[in-house]
């Protein structure tokens, strides 16, 4: 189904036979001329016995060559050996490589069971794009080819067998055990008996669900007990009569049934999958089956609808990509604010829940329009006797500028002015002892039993960044984090990295915790306790989980704060 890559391995040079020896003809007339010539000069007939050097001369140089030679074939020979080792080394690399990475695409029906809820990977098809399904393993072309020719007519490949072994050595190239994939929207029939063929369907169905979000198509299931494992399914699910599950949605319209023969599958079936106890058979090509039990088929439909719900989506469709604030309702009583849409609006209130909150959210995450929405909605309905702001942004100051107009805040503080920010901090302090004072002179013990105080939300958007500007103020915070409650002073602080900006003594003291998309676990886990928020896809620009008071996760879409919203308040 899909196209790799061509990989190409060349053989290394044939082993060469070397040249035979030539006769030392020269070599051996030279002792005879000599020893004629010395016999004419000296008439000495002694002198002939040199010629006899001729034919020992003659026999020492072709016993010479041919030890040359045999030694000249002992080094091709190796040669060879082991060139064509480091072959069938590069061979076995490649093959692996084409093995992990066919795992990896195709992890099978129980790789789908296996994976984490939150797997970014998941659910990430495009409209129109095929939907894969791993029928088994079987024998696959593995695009990759061994190149070179080595002539099986030269004695020294003869005599070698390097002819053979290049040719096993191809064949052992061009094949690998792999998953045999299908395209589901060719519509997959699997023909056998009932029991054998469900399995195979099962496992088809999980791997089908696990490449289709559920906001991207509906599934039409058989009624009957076969199929009672769907009920599970996070995508919407409808029965009827029939024994064909269909996936119909956004660019995909699949059919997966099961038959004892062939003439009874559905005409949208064009790819006949036989099955049998240990082989299946499709197109000609056996396979391994891939088959999953009925409890097996239902652990990974649990896992689907458990990444469904870390995805914030519930079979009623997917969260909202856009909230409007206007359109939530307003909040009642403490300071109560519904500025979160999930199944149902979220109400957060941070004299309730808090008395403080931890917001986390990398770049681009939507932290900025969360803050300025949940603001607006404490601000609705309230006058600035009853709450005032005090916003924090060492972000440039930019952050908040929809907010300066609000009546209710009382001061933004930046890293763009540091005398000004060194003043907000003394006068914070002053605000501090001036409500110690107010409440020592009524007697009472919190701002509950206080009148005319306001409650003061400090907003801290980069809290990280601010206290590297101003170290001295960590413990500032952590005073107000610990007797906030109790003078009505109460923090919403926002970082990218919650794990390292936000220690435990502060972070002990937040009730609320909303994690919008963080780029590692950890940051998540620190937030929420949960890992969900990692795995917020990067398009879901204000998509969060909430976590309030230690129970339980919920997935929410930010709600966005119109300028003629924050006009009328």
């Amino acid at each position: 189904m899909e196209t790799r890559t061509q990989i190409r391995i060349d053989l290394p040079r044939p082993p060469a036979e070397p040249e035979p020896a030539s006769f030392p003809l020269l070599a051996s007339l030279a002792p005879v001329l000599g020893a004629g010539a010395m016999f004419l000069l000296l008439q000495t007939p002694t002198v002939l016995v040199f010629a006899l050097l001729g034919p020992v001369i003659a026999l020492a140089s072709l016993g010479d060559g041919r030890r040359v030679r045999r030694r000249r074939q002992r080094r091709e020979a190796e040669r060879w050996r082991v060139e064509i080792a480091e072959v069938a080394t590069r061979v076995d690399r490649a093959l692996d490589e084409r093995r992990a990475q066919l795992r990896q695409a195709h992890p099978g029906p129980r790789g789908v069971a296996a994976s984490p809820p939150h797997d970014p990977h998941r659910w990430r098809r495009e409209a129109g794009a095929p939907v894969p399904v791993m029928l088994g393993t079987g024998s696959l072309p593995s695009g990759i080819s061994v190149d070179g020719a080595v002539p099986a007519t030269d004695p020294a490949v003869r005599r070698l067998g390097a002819a053979d072994e290049a040719e096993r050595l191809r064949s052992f190239a061009a094949v690998l055990e792999g998953p045999v994939v299908v395209d589901a929207r060719d519509g997959l029939g699997f023909v056998g008996p009932l029991p054998i063929a469900l399995a195979l369907a099962r496992a088809a169905v999980v791997q089908a669900m696990d490449a289709v979000a559920p906001d991207g198509a509906e599934v039409i299931a058989p009624d009957g007990p076969a199929w009672d494992w769907l009920r599970e399914l996070p995508h919407p699910l409808h029965r009827e009569p029939g024994s064909a599950v269909r996936i119909v949605g956004d660019g995909v319209e699949a059919t997966i049934a099961v038959a004892v023969e062939p003439a009874a599958l559905p005409r949208e079936c064009r790819v006949v999958v036989r099955a049998a106890l240990d082989r299946a058979s499709v197109a000609g090509r056996s396979c391994a089956p891939a088959a999953l039990s009925e409890p097996e088929a239902l652990a990974a439909i649990e896992t689907l609808a458990r990444a469904a719900q870390h995805a914030g989506i519930t079979r009623a469709g997917a969260l909202p990509s856009h909230v409007d604030l206007a359109a939530l309702p307003a909040g009642r009583g403490g300071l109560a604010a519904v500025f979160l849409a999930g199944e149902e609006p979220i109400e957060l209130d941070l004299v309730r829940d808090g008395p403080h909150a931890v917001v986390g959210g990398t770049t681009g995450s939507g932290k900025s329009e969360l803050l300025i929405g949940w603001v607006a909605a404490m601000a609705a309905g309230r006058s600035t006797d009853e709450v005032t702001f005090l916003l924090v942004d060492f972000k440039g100051g930019a952050s908040f500028a929809a907010l300066t107009g609000l009546a209710h805040v009382v001061g933004v503080m930046t890293d763009l002015d540091e005398a000004g920010a060194r003043r907000a901090i003394e006068s914070l302090r002053a605000e501090l002892r001036r409500r110690e004072r107010a409440l020592a002179e009524q007697g009472a013990r919190s701002i509950e039993e206080a009148d005319g105080l306001a409650r003061l939300v400090i907003v801290v958007d980069e809290f990280a960044a601010m206290l590297q500007e101003l170290p001295d103020l960590h413990r500032l915070f952590v005073d107000l984090a610990a007797r906030g409650r109790s003078l009505g002073v109460h923090l919403v602080l926002c970082t990218q990295r919650p794990a390292e900006a936000v220690r435990d003594a502060l972070l002990a003291n937040c009730g609320i915790r909303i994690s919008l998309r963080v780029t590692d676990e950890p940051d998540a886990v620190a937030v929420t306790g949960s890992p969900e928020a990692a795995s917020i896809p990067l398009d879901a620009r204000g998509r969060c989980v909430v976590r309030v008071s230690g129970g339980t996760t919920r997935s929410a879409q930010a709600a966005l704060a119109s300028p003629e919203h924050l006009a009328a308040l």
